[in-house]
């Protein structure tokens, strides 16, 4: 399904980590943050929640978070809680998690989620080169468990998330024999990008072509063996879309420290807490005093304008694919560029040779990553 289709509310439960990945965009340095705003406040969740059922015939919520959305398991409970308590028939709740955590915590995730991504690196090797705890010790036995447990599960599906390094582009058909043993079917393949905080990958760490050559290898490996690979690049081939994704439209992401982002790289709303800020992409405030969000009307109309119809008459000018692209990720597009209506060059080069070999327009995608 094209990626604007994905109508979620995403909540950042918290600022906090148990892992220590050496590529992680999303957190400045969790000693940075003041303790007010490690922690989403419910009740800001609540009156997000209320808000977005008002205005939005979804009932999707997805967890997510700066840190790990499970290192705060009692405010995790109570917002999904008071969720479950509306009876709606159609919710549907998401976790992105890294996967390290107890036994308990994965019954009660399995026993509550209808879907989960699990951040994991493909092989047990590069996971514990990639994704170590905090002390330094390897995380690859105990995620690998807990995908086996929701892999072979019948209450809760699952999707791994493998984030690729230059050096593992090369290993991407094990990583899918890998994660099939598991019994995942659902795989999003995604590179290093440009970290919004210290900058250690770049996108001179890899060719373009070659990446896009060695992606569409795998797809078509992975397709064989009845697992669907995705890469944010071909997530909008299956049909024409207005929109890259929810963050033109703008969908909201409630933040720890009290504000409302559009996109998943914008993880905070105070500018002290991340090295690149984004303003442009924070639209909404909460106010504690009177639990109200005062929205940006003028924010949310400029987010909208990166959609298909003002890329194909401005920079993406005479491109036969706009509507299958629509300028790629606009987050990461925004880091390079600091403009919301911009594109970048290399994901154009990825974007621009997959959609030579890959169909588009032929049947929405069974999902997208989140």
């Amino acid at each position: 399904m094209g990626h604007a289709r994905k109508q979620l509310l995403t909540i950042y439960i918290s600022s906090s980590c148990n892992l220590n990945c050496k590529y992680c965009d999303l957190i400045s340095g969790e000693s940075h943050i003041e303790e007010n705003d490690k922690v989403i406040d419910v009740n800001f969740a609540f009156r997000g929640i209320e808000d977005f059922f008002r205005d939005y015939p979804s009932r999707g919520v997805r967890f997510y978070s700066a840190g790990e959305a499970t290192s705060e398991m009692f405010v995790f409970k109570r917002i999904v809680e008071y969720l479950k308590a509306k009876k709606d028939p159609n919710l549907y709740l998401e976790l992105q998690t890294n996967g390290y955590f107890d036994e308990d915590c994965a019954e009660w995730i399995e026993d509550n989620m209808d879907f989960v991504w699990v951040s994991f690196d493909g092989l047990p090797e590069f996971q514990d080169e990639n994704r170590p705890t905090k002390g330094g010790a390897p995380t690859s036995d105990t995620v690998v468990k807990n995908m086996r447990k929701f892999g072979f599960s019948d209450k809760v599906e699952i999707g791994c998330r493998v984030t690729l390094t230059r050096n593992m582009i090369d290993k991407q058909k094990e990583m899918i024999d890998y994660l099939l043993g598991l019994n995942i079917k659902y795989i999003s393949l995604e590179r290093a990008h440009c970290s919004t905080n210290n900058l250690m990958f770049t996108e001179e760490d890899s060719d373009p072509l070659y990446y896009a050559e060695k992606f569409l290898e795998v797809y078509n490996y992975a397709k064989e063996k009845g697992v669907f690979c995705s890469h944010f690049n071909m997530v909008n081939f299956d049909e024409p879309s207005r929109f890259f994704c929810r963050a033109c439209v703008p969908y909201p992401h409630l933040t720890t420290d009290g504000y409302v982002s559009c996109c998943d790289m914008a993880a905070f709303g105070n500018p002290r807490y991340m090295q690149f800020s984004m303003p442009d992409l924070i639209y909404g405030k909460y106010d504690n005093a009177n639990d109200t969000i005062t929205y940006d009307e003028r924010k949310i109309y400029n987010l909208r304008q990166r959609n298909a119809d003002t890329l194909s008459k401005t920079i993406c000018q005479d491109c036969d694919i706009v509507k299958n692209c629509v300028g790629g990720c606009m987050g990461q597009s925004y880091i390079t560029t600091g403009k919301i209506c911009s594109i970048s060059e290399w994901d154009c080069v990825v974007t621009k040779y997959l959609a030579k070999y890959l169909p588009l327009n032929k049947g929405l995608y069974p999902l997208v990553h989140s």
